[in-house]
């Protein structure tokens, strides 16, 4: 079984995928498999990939399918592939030679106890003249949910990585809807429930932006009716609890989705304490953290600040060696932070501040042993902004 799967769909792209052939015969890591799914094309994509298979040095296989739509030849390779990690490259697209070693790299990084709560691996991507396309990630390594990268870290613009061939299987497209465009965010939106995902500010993928994508493109509800009503649904479904983040995204999906849909603004759904300990973003030293208490929780009790009762947002630091730690926090309304060895267990609380060092700040200092620790902040109330 190989590491890596790497899936191209194919349409009548035989004059492009030389692109995707030439990035993996450079592949500094080798352990992988080339996947080409051609949904029906008549062009000389066969004979190509044929003349490819005889020459390469890694497993090509080329499976034929009537033309049905990009969709289902993505469930087709979804079925079909035999890596533990999966990647889609296009068939106008490459990638740098060292994508999938860094890419291995970057995944085996994640403690082995922790790697069933991520998805996969993403890094960036730029276009076929070296520029970058969209925004960096706010921190390296950024462990977070699709969701979280959307609404709260509002980074933007393509990417591209790896995913678990056993998580992404489990989200697979409607094939009742093949030919009708359903954007890319359908699958993620149902990832980002349960996996976060490790980011990475490493260019991995050349974007090329000669040609239209089999794949992507804009969900535009006049030409792919059905496939944009579907992915609004998705959303509402999914990300409701980001309203106060997005609200103009969100009802604009509503109206899209054509009232299948309730808005409860009265008791908006907040993750519990467990389920905020599992998405716990890391803290990098000497970088600084913005973010939104929107759809935080009230449930991590500090022993100083009048028990801390606002809004909490929780942070993993993890310390290689015995050091010490100062975190100051900015909020709206008198922040306070406390560090816990365990994140649910208050009786580990090594320490907690709420004195103020300026006007709407609060600052930690201890010495902690080497190790992981959770910390939490409670800056504000409910849909405040805060930053550290």
């Amino acid at each position: 079984m190989p590491l890596f799967t790497v899936f191209t769909p194919a349409y009548n792209r035989a004059h492009t995928l030389h692109r995707v052939w030439e990035s993996l015969k450079a592949q500094t890591e080798r352990d992988f498999e080339w996947l080409v799914v051609d949904d029906g094309s008549t062009d000389n994509t066969a004979e190509l990939i044929a003349q490819y298979q005889r020459e390469a040095d890694f497993p090509v296989r080329y499976l034929q399918e009537p033309h049905r739509g990009a969709w289902a030849v993505h469930n087709v390779s979804l079925r079909e592939s035999k890596g533990e990690l999966w990647t889609k490259l296009d068939s106008d697209d490459g990638c740098v030679p060292t994508a999938l070693e860094r890419l291995k790299h970057h995944w085996f990084a994640i403690p082995a106890d922790q790697r069933e709560r991520y998805s996969g691996v993403t890094g960036l991507c730029e276009d076929q003249d070296g520029a970058l396309v969209g925004s960096r990630f706010p921190v390296d390594p950024l462990d977070c949910s699709a969701a979280e990268l959307e609404y709260l870290h509002k980074v933007r613009g393509e990417k591209w990585g790896c995913l678990r061939l056993d998580v992404v299987r489990q989200f697979p497209y409607p094939e009742d809807l093949s030919g009708h465009h359903i954007p890319e965010s359908y699958v993620w939106c149902q990832i980002s429930q349960e996996h976060v995902t490790r980011h990475v500010n490493e260019v991995l993928r050349i974007y090329w932006t000669d040609t239209p994508s089999l794949m992507r493109g804009k969900p535009n509800p006049k030409v792919n009716a059905q496939g944009h009503r579907l992915w609004c649904r998705v959303v509402l479904d999914l990300e409701h609890t980001w309203f106060f983040t997005a609200p103009l995204r969100l009802l604009r999906a509503a109206i899209v989705a054509r009232g299948v849909w309730e808005l409860r603004l009265d008791q908006p759904e907040v993750p519990t304490l467990a389920e905020a300990c599992r998405r716990a973003l890391p803290l990098v030293p000497g970088a600084q953290v913005t973010g939104s208490t929107t759809a935080s929780f009230d449930h991590a009790h500090a022993k100083c600040g009048d028990d801390a009762k606002g809004a909490d947002m929780v942070y993993r630091l993890d310390i290689p060696s015995k050091s010490r730690v100062r975190v100051v926090e900015h909020g709206d309304f008198a922040p306070v932070v406390h560090v816990r060895q365990r994140c649910a267990e208050e009786a580990t609380e090594v320490g907690c501040s709420s004195d103020a060092v300026a006007d709407e700040e609060a600052a930690y200092t201890g010495l902690l042993e080497a190790g992981s620790f959770h910390v939490d902040m409670s800056p504000c109330p409910v849909g405040c902004p805060y930053r550290f």
